[in-house]
């Protein structure tokens, strides 16, 4: 059998080995010392690689048992499916009012043929499986994919670094200085009745 929790890119986000850029060869002399660059591995690629690796090396009736996290948008057309691979138990764990994970259990059912490949129903069609993209949806930054700002992936990314940097007790506010920096007192909201109240309560005594 086949048993792993894949990482889900909350704390700890999946890498593999590649490149964004075009790769150029490494020279004969370089080869013994070079440290192979890295690209993000997200979840949705990692389960697709984990059911073809599974249909490879489990003998058959040998079983793939593994994590996954998701939403209450799970469907089962978000799992990858497999030809050599059958489903057997699908077990959810609660973890809040909108994310759960799922425990997964499938079969070899028989040999692996040439050319079979794990498939997912609901990338194929163009939607989105509710593992992908888990981290932004764990911190509630599920917004359009590429899109920039506080919705999309940078600005998640740059959000969360944010929320990092806050004080415990802040409430998710930044500290305001009482003072600009001209040195002048910053006057707050209601500053300005204030000074007239006391001003009317002068001319009356």
């Amino acid at each position: 059998a086949v048993v792993c929790d894949p990482p889900y890119g909350v704390r700890a986000g999946a890498r593999k080995t590649g490149s964004s850029k075009t790769a150029k060869p490494i020279p004969e002399e370089h080869r013994a010392t070079h440290i192979p660059g890295t690209v993000p591995y997200e979840v949705k690629d990692v389960l697709i690689d984990l059911l073809d690796f599974a249909a490879k090396f489990l003998r058959t009736g040998g079983r793939l048992v593994y994590w996954v996290p998701t939403t209450t948008d799970y469907s089962q057309d978000d799992l990858p499916q497999h030809p050599s691979m059958r489903l057997l138990y699908d077990c959810e764990e609660v973890l809040s009012l909108r994310l759960s994970r799922r425990l997964i259990t499938m079969q070899k059912v028989k040999e692996l043929e040439e050319g079979e490949r794990a498939t997912c129903k609901m990338s194929e069609a163009g939607l989105e499986p509710a593992h992908d993209r888990f981290a932004d949806k764990y911190y509630g930054l599920d917004g359009p994919r590429g899109e920039e700002g506080e919705d999309g992936e940078d600005g998640g990314k740059k959000k969360r670094r944010k929320e990092k940097k806050q004080k415990p007790g802040s409430g998710g506010q930044e500290a305001v200085s009482p003072k600009d920096e001209g040195g002048g007192t910053v006057e707050g909201p209601g500053d300005e009745d204030t000074k007239a109240a006391a001003s009317v309560g002068g001319e009356q005594e």
